[in-house]
């Protein structure tokens, strides 16, 4: 009984799977061109951020090849974003049947209300830093 859950669940994997490769597949597949790029202000502002430590200042880094991979990366993106709402439409649409798109990310994984841990005990923060010091 064991082995036949086992394997309806490898099953299920498996078609999950199959499902998340084709819908990427078909992403992929859209053309990139004349979908709108970064611009030059976001650029600027992620290559700032991304080139702001202190061993990469002092190398010089070629950046095309961060900026044209940003440049794909939002126009995949953007694409994604057409394509799901095309999917979400064509519901009737016999060509999109078959195509099931990903959960969400705020449908699969329930989001935290705040960034705090809620094992931490209550401390007092300043006496422990006089204390270190």
């Amino acid at each position: 009984f064991v082995f036949a859950k086992r394997v309806s669940r490898a099953l299920q994997a498996r078609d999950s799977t199959l499902q998340g490769l084709m819908y990427n597949l078909y992403i992929d597949s859209m053309p990139v061109e004349g979908v709108p790029m970064l611009a030059p202000e976001q650029l600027n502002r992620v290559m700032t951020l991304a080139l702001n430590t202190k061993l990469v200042r002092q190398k010089s880094i070629d950046t095309t090849g961060i900026i044209d991979e940003l440049n794909f990366e939002y126009s995949r993106t953007m694409n994604r974003i057409v394509f799901d709402k095309e999917l979400d439409a064509a519901r009737d649409n016999e060509m999109m049947k078959g195509i099931v798109a990903p959960p969400k990310l705020a449908d699969s994984v329930r989001l935290r209300e705040s960034g705090v841990v809620a094992d931490v005990p209550p401390h007092d923060w300043a006496q422990q830093y006089c204390l270190f010091n």
